[in-house]
């Protein structure tokens, strides 16, 4: 299995909606075939930031996952909202 944990913060005009502009992102990629998990958790000490947890079956899996063009689409999106990584 591959883990992966990823904190963003968001721009903080962007973060209560995080959910809805990284909800296609989200989709798509719990329907990858290798997908075990992707969930997003919010700080309850930071509004702004939050949490992925990503699981996949295996290398290849995460491989696809990062070649897919949801993934990409993603990244753009998100690339507009995140203050820091």
């Amino acid at each position: 299995m591959i883990f992966i944990a990823v904190k963003f913060t968001a721009r903080p005009e962007c973060a209560d909606s995080w959910l809805e502009h990284t909800a296609d992102f989200t989709r798509a990629t719990r329907a990858e075939e290798g997908n075990l998990f992707f969930d997003w958790s919010r700080s309850v000490e930071d509004p702004n930031q939050y949490v992925l947890l990503e699981g996949f079956r295996d290398g290849d899996a995460g491989a696809a996952h990062v070649g897919s063009d949801h993934f990409k689409a993603g990244l753009e999106t998100m690339s507009g909202l995140i203050a820091s990584v």
